[in-house]
């Protein structure tokens, strides 16, 4: 019973911090609760215990990681994209996330 509750808190916390993060996008809301769903019940009848374990861990992982590095920018009326950064995200820098143009390549 204990495994349940703790595989109920993770699934909880999914949904949660997807809504946190997509917050007013409905399309990525309503994508995320189906992906969200979708790994649950393809790994509903896992009874190995170490199989467990690691699922629980990737989606405490996966709560970490979206509600870290997960922010929503959104069009300003210049034409530009904006992005407002929760306390969560202090010490974190931004990362360009917009494609390049055609034949423009970052050196790497």
């Amino acid at each position: 019973m204990a495994r349940i509750n703790e595989v109920r808190s993770v699934f909880r916390a999914l949904l949660r911090v997807r809504r946190q993060a997509f917050a007013g996008d409905e399309p990525a809301l309503a994508a995320s609760a189906v992906q969200i769903r979708q790994e649950f019940e393809a790994n509903r009848h896992v009874t190995d215990e170490k199989t467990l374990s690691e699922l629980l861990a990737q989606g405490r992982e996966a709560v970490d990681f979206i509600s870290l590095n997960v922010v929503q920018a959104k069009l300003n009326d210049r034409g530009n994209y904006e992005m407002k950064l929760a306390k969560e995200h202090a010490g974190q820098t931004a990362e360009e996330v917009a494609p390049k143009p055609e034949g423009k390549r970052s050196a790497s």
